[in-house]
């Protein structure tokens, strides 16, 4: 587990303490590696996958607390995947986060429609991940 002394300031410690299972679609290996660091850094259990299809199958064969999608993947990009797990009810109303290096189309509201809860944006700071986790889940 993180020490407090590393965690933001403003973090819950309880949220990863108590909780957090996270499962994240990422299709870029470097970023898969950065996420599943801070979060084991966090002390949250991780799996990752690679593309919205594998995200699919592990919703349907586990459950997980908190659910990352990278917005552009090969096979089945995040945001339809996101709206197929909403559709099948395969995450429960259970916190959704979007990732995107798509700055601009967070700028003009171009993800606000999605039944998402919140949207991180690439590059992201390990605080932020945290923050963004934190804000979903409490």
């Amino acid at each position: 587990m993180l020490c407090e002394q590393f965690m933001p300031k403003s973090a819950n410690i309880r949220t990863f303490n108590e909780c957090c299972s996270v499962l994240v679609a990422e299709d870029n290996k470097t970023s898969q590696l950065i996420v599943d660091f801070y979060l084991k850094e966090f002390g949250a259990s991780t799996k990752i996958v690679f593309d919205g299809d594998a995200l699919l199958a592990a919703l349907e064969a586990d459950s997980f607390d908190v659910v990352i999608v990278d917005a552009m993947m090969l096979i089945l990009d995040g945001v339809n995947a996101i709206e197929i797990i909403r559709k099948k009810k395969l995450h429960d109303n259970k916190p959704i986060i979007l990732l995107t290096a798509d700055a601009v189309g967070v700028a003009r509201g171009k993800y606000r429609k999605l039944p998402i809860q919140a949207v991180l944006t690439k590059p992201y700071t390990k605080n932020e991940l945290f923050e963004t986790i934190s804000s979903v889940v409490l």
